[in-house]
């Protein structure tokens, strides 16, 4: 299962592991959402903790993969799917089904069940990330599993040009709405350099004027919101470097391939915003392997 293993998914692990332990420490700082996207930055599921039914298929997830079952994996997450997929709140499904996607991609379950394996990852990925509103930390984790076993060199001769059509069409949309929410999440001219001093928190029992109570407290928020502000722009950005370079060889990689189709790409970069310098680049490299392909 190396094709789980990219430099793009490793890369994102760390950045996401280096500010776990700062986001724990804020209050609220793990569902940080944005005013304009309304988009979860990180999931939150500290709510999860005593839902019995959530705890219960956790562990029945891990037991399935420690066994190598996976026909009881996917069959467990088909009823996720039913039960859990259509809440209001979703952080429940997103949590069990980014837990049986990591189950799936990490987990051998036989020789005789590689391709079945690499199948169902990419099937339960697609079934999350179609839900939209995915937090970006789970997208961060699913979306480079749609890269193996996607490349040209895996398709059997003759190509099937209809299924590659779909499976752009299905995928080019997802990697650029999750460039976009992360550029929307990254706030233009921000200074990095500026230094956020984390202070000791409040003690009250020891300040009994309410004025100087009060005073405090909003010294203490105010803190509190340089840091978390900080944080997130730190990793949004970090994130962002991460994956704008994939995105764009993804869409090379889609539409160099025939059936051609410059058109779709044109609208799919103008849809989500790319930036004109990344359209430009995308474009000539598309036409270039067209051009390429069409003398051989």
């Amino acid at each position: 299962m190396n094709a789980f293993r990219s430099p793009l998914c490793l890369g994102l692990s760390i950045i996401l592991a280096m500010f776990s332990f700062a986001a724990a420490a804020q209050q609220n700082a793990k569902s940080t959402t944005d005013q304009k996207s309304k988009y979860y930055l990180l999931l939150d599921d500290n709510s999860l903790h005593d839902n019995q039914l959530y705890q219960s298929q956790i562990k029945q997830i891990e037991r399935l993969g420690q066994a190598q079952d996976l026909k009881g994996l996917t069959d467990l997450a088909d009823t996720i799917e039913r039960t859990w997929g259509h809440q209001t709140d979703m952080r429940g499904y997103f949590a069990l089904m980014d837990t049986v996607c990591s189950v799936l991609r990490s987990r051998y379950f036989g020789p005789q069940n590689l391709y079945k394996q690499d199948e169902q990852t990419r099937k339960y990925v697609l079934l999350t990330l179609e839900h939209g509103n995915v937090p970006l930390d789970v997208t961060s984790r699913l979306l480079p599993c749609l890269i193996p076993g996607e490349k040209l060199s895996t398709y059997k001769r003759p190509f099937d040009a209809p299924a590659w059509v779909q499976l752009r069409t299905t995928r080019a949309p997802l990697w650029l709405e999750t460039r976009q929410r992360l550029r929307e999440l990254v706030i233009p001219g921000y200074d990095m350099h500026i230094q956020v001093v984390i202070g000791m928190p409040l003690d009250y029992d020891k300040l009994n004027d309410p004025v100087d109570l009060a005073s405090r407290m909003k010294v203490t928020q105010e803190r509190d919101g340089k840091l978390r502000m900080h944080n997130t722009q730190a990793l949004v950005r970090s994130m962002d470097d991460l994956f704008s370079s994939s995105t764009e060889a993804e869409m090379i990689l889609y539409y160099s391939h025939a059936p051609c189709n410059t058109d779709e790409l044109k609208r799919l970069l103008l849809t989500y915003a790319v930036d004109a310098g990344a359209q430009q680049r995308i474009l000539d490299q598309v036409s270039k392997n067209i051009a390429s392909a069409a003398q051989k």
